[in-house]
């Protein structure tokens, strides 16, 4: 590889003079201040860097199938039966639901009642339900939906048809949060009683935080967003508040083959609010091999080193059959468009002392110009504190795991930060498989997935939808994503991320994916949490020891399910 000479043509700096978003009340940078939740914690994409408090966890109540097949019944709803309805959500706070992802509609193979059956929440142990609805209407069946559970926050999908052209594959999603302090039940019930209906299944994520942390609960559908509204309806704009006195930096370059180009090199302390980079030609060629390197802080690893096309949601030339380099498309947080030959990134991105950018051309195409304009916002303006906050980071992992193996690598990181969002796209993989995800040394999955389509909030194969925190540029698993900017997977030590290798889709060898993560990483090779005591559950001496007692016994019985080892 060779650097190039005489390759930086311009620089401009500009002070843009644009209005400020104030910090939410209590929401300074000060050590320890609480970070928002819920709509309010929406509101603020400014504040992704922060990692959230020691003891916060993202967890999920899910269906997947305990005997390790593939049978995806409503009685996997069921955690236990109460005064005649189904407990398939039960937490104790604080905590905040922040995605419900719910199959119960696909009539031509479930005969789930979704239009009798009902669906209701329970708040801080009160006998009365704040939520008592029919699946259909909480969830909007037919594009009725019922404030504040509307769209863009809420959607519906019918884009499946049968030969009649009525929709018949259908799935919701649901990223209306809701806060709770003590507790929060959801139940199932219909006239009759609940019963095993086949091909019914959801998926609950949300995040349960300290046991001090004080936690509005929920008051009712009077509660809503305009400004979280706004920001989904203008996906591919930068939905984050500007800072006063940001500065615009740009710099333009010619990069020929084999060349390199540095084009931002600022030292000091700061963030980037935004990124957008012209490329000139745009073809398959750069899109797949003009690799973007960014580095924070003179750190030996970059923390970005991919395809520009990979870290912007492009995907597919090593594993996977579609070419997406000519398409057009938008999440909340990032975007391309062929059509205009720009790349836009709105991810914060703090430093501490210096911020690199570079662009290697590793393909077989000279770049007649490279153009990056680089939003930077000083700590003076908008601090980020070291302690609180981590480096943005992407990481793509391409699978070359053996044909027989019973799963595909998507993803590991060591440290303390969190996963902020994945895209998949894969080769000769069922979309049946399941997702692992082991946090801190766990040696069973703390995020199980019932089948990746699901995982990346779709449903039935999914398709090539494009909402701000879901969709795929070819469906849900050969080239889907899924953000996680409300219930990031949160690590203290570590994280893996696995994709079983089903067999439902009939295929038994030569399972692949090629996937790309983007999260936030403390500093690196550090963790925040060390063993200091063990409880052993079901050990009388270690229960003994540690004074643990059982109160308030919920049910007693036994129960036969499947675990995943390492």
């Amino acid at each position: 590889m060779r650097r190039t000479t005489g390759i930086m043509l311009r620089t401009i700096t500009a002070i843009l003079a644009v209005a400020s978003t104030p910090l939410l009340a209590g929401q300074q940078t000060k050590a320890g201040a609480s970070l928002p939740y819920g709509l309010e914690a929406m509101e603020r994409p400014d504040l992704l860097p922060y990692l959230p408090a020691n003891g916060t966890q993202t967890k999920q109540f899910i269906t997947y199938d305990t005997s390790a097949r593939n049978n995806s019944s409503a009685l996997n709803f069921k955690r236990y039966a109460e005064n005649g309805e189904w407990v398939f959500f039960d937490e104790f706070g604080p905590g905040c639901l922040y995605r419900q992802q719910m199959n119960v509609f696909f009539t031509k193979y479930t005969q789930f009642p979704n239009e009798k059956a009902h669906i209701r929440l329970y708040f801080d142990d009160e006998p009365k339900p704040r939520i008592d609805m029919t699946f259909a209407e909480f969830f909007g069946k037919d594009g009725k939906f019922s404030a504040p559970f509307t769209p863009p926050l809420a959607y519906f999908d019918q884009q499946s048809k049968d030969k009649q052209g009525k929709p018949n594959r259908l799935y919701a999603i649901l990223y209306y949060p809701f806060a709770f302090q003590k507790r929060l039940k959801i139940t199932a019930s219909v006239e009759g009683g609940m019963k095993p209906f086949p091909c019914s299944w959801y998926q609950y994520t949300y995040l349960k935080y300290p046991a001090d942390m004080a936690v509005k609960t929920w008051p009712g559908p009077q509660t809503d967003s305009p400004l979280v509204r706004q920001q989904w309806q203008d996906m591919g704009q930068d939905p984050k508040p500007v800072a006063a006195k940001a500065e615009l930096f740009a710099q333009t370059a010619k990069v020929p083959k084999g060349g390199n180009a540095l084009l931002l090199d600022l030292p000091g302390s700061g963030s980037l609010a935004s990124l957008r980079l012209t490329l000139t030609p745009w073809n398959k060629d750069l899109f797949d091999k003009a690799v973007l390197r960014v580095t924070w802080d003179d750190q030996k690893v970059p923390a970005v080193e991919m395809p520009i096309g990979s870290f912007f949601g492009g995907g597919g030339d090593t594993i996977g059959a579609a070419d997406v380099s000519g398409r057009s498309f938008r999440t909340l947080l990032f975007s391309f468009d062929a059509r205009v030959r720009q790349f836009r990134s709105y991810w914060p991105m703090p430093f501490w002392s210096r911020a690199k950018i570079e662009l290697v051309n590793q393909s077989a195409s000279d770049i007649q110009e490279i153009k990056l304009e680089a939003l930077y916002v000083p700590s003076a303006v908008r601090a980020y504190p070291r302690e609180r906050c981590g480096y943005f980071c992407a990481r793509r992992t391409i699978d070359i795991s053996p044909d027989n193996a019973l799963w595909s690598h998507a993803f590991a990181a060591r440290g303390s930060g969190k996963v902020m969002g994945l895209m998949m796209y894969s080769m000769g993989y069922a979309m049946d498989g399941d997702e692992f995800t082991y946090i801190d040394g766990s040696h069973t999955p703390q995020i199980h997935g019932d089948g990746t389509e699901d995982d990346h909030n779709q449903g039935w194969g999914g398709y090539a939808i494009q909402q701000p925190y879901f969709g795929g540029l070819v469906n849900g698993f050969q080239g889907g994503y899924r953000l996680y900017v409300n219930e990031p997977y949160i690590f203290n030590r570590d994280i893996t991320i696995n994709y079983e290798h089903s067999l439902c889709g009939g295929g038994k060898t030569g399972q692949k994916m090629d996937c790309i993560v983007w999260y936030y990483l403390h500093d690196p090779a550090q963790c925040n949490l060390h063993l200091t005591d063990e409880l052993n559950v079901g050990d009388a001496q270690s229960e003994k020891t540690h004074h643990y007692t059982v109160t308030k016994e919920t049910w007693s019985g036994q129960t036969a399910s499947a675990y995943d080892a390492c």
